[in-house]
């Protein structure tokens, strides 16, 4: 099969494909093929498209970080003929040749075929916390986030305030871009700029009432210190942590939050929350490898050998 047609997945279309994600994901912790992100973070660019192939499904997605097209699979059936019909459709439009979001179990299923080379793109593996574990706060693999949540609780507790909002309004979503952008503008490093992550920011903020996101915002002497963007799948017990941002002048705060975010969710029965990739910072991997993940939802790519 030399012709690949793709259609585009409009936003009235994406709860469907959605939901044949999650039906064929074994993985219930994934967050790249998470509701937020596809009608949000793959649209940045231009819409994500879809097609079948082997009864797979599979989808386009254009990345406002890298330059290209990102190609994932939903499904292991005939899966090296599968790739070897997205690379022949990758030639035919001067692509390069790669499917770059395959799952563990997809990556180990290539490994009988030699003409594949498959690479773990560990920076976009994603970080799996249980929340058990990691809201009791105890053991040695936890002591620096205990000593760092305790620390900042005692310096600023008296006057911190954390709310949970189910719903956002347009005089919230103004105040936590505007917190963002000078926040970013203190930093050493900028870590965003192309502006990638503010504009999926607004972007997953006007349509939060459509997404079902809660916000967390932290608060100190009725200032915005920080605030974290997550949502919940329900049927499976697990949040993910799609955006938690500081104002890093107020050391510990990103532990603090992201702490109280653990245990609001805990504390309504749900199991695990995926804080997501490091992208390779070296300051956010730190944080992520310190909180003790129970295991990391492994990202892959595979091009030819």
């Amino acid at each position: 099969m030399n012709n690949i047609e793709f259609s585009i997945i409009s936003e009235e279309k994406t709860n469907s494909i959605y939901k044949i994600i999650r039906d064929r994901e074994n993985d219930e912790c994934r967050s790249d093929l998470s509701l937020p992100y596809l009608l949000t973070y793959w649209r940045l660019v231009k819409p994500p498209r879809y097609t079948f192939l082997n009864n797979n499904l599979v989808l386009e997605l254009y990345d406002p970080a890298i330059p290209g097209n990102c190609i994932a699979i939903i499904g292991n059936e005939n899966l090296n003929e599968t790739i070897n019909n997205i690379f022949i459709y990758q030639t035919t439009n001067s692509l390069n040749n790669e499917v770059s979001m395959l799952n563990e179990e997809q990556a180990k299923l290539l490994l009988n075929y030699p003409k594949f080379k498959i690479n773990n793109d560990t920076d976009l593996d994603e970080y799996i916390i249980n929340l058990n574990e990691y809201c009791n706060l105890r053991g040695k693999k936890l002591k620096s986030n205990r000593q760092a949540i305790n620390n900042f609780s005692r310096k600023y507790g008296n006057n911190l305030n954390m709310e949970i909002l189910d719903s956002i309004d347009d005089l919230i979503i103004k105040s936590l871009v505007n917190s963002m952008h000078i926040w970013e503008q203190k930093r050493s490093t900028n870590h965003d700029p192309s502006g990638t992550q503010l504009k999926y920011l607004e972007k997953m903020l006007l349509k939060s009432s459509l997404l079902g996101i809660k916000c967390a915002i932290l608060k100190f002497n009725n200032s915005i210190i920080g605030f974290c963007i997550f949502s919940k799948v329900i049927e499976k017990k697990f949040g993910i942590a799609h955006i938690a941002i500081v104002d890093h002048t107020f050391v510990n705060s990103y532990d603090y939050l992201v702490f109280r975010v653990c245990e609001h969710l805990k504390n309504n029965g749900y199991q695990y929350l995926n804080i997501e990739e490091d992208m390779g910072i070296e300051g956010i991997k730190f944080k992520k490898q310190h909180m003790n993940p129970c295991r990391y939802q492994k990202r892959y790519s595979v091009t030819k050998n």
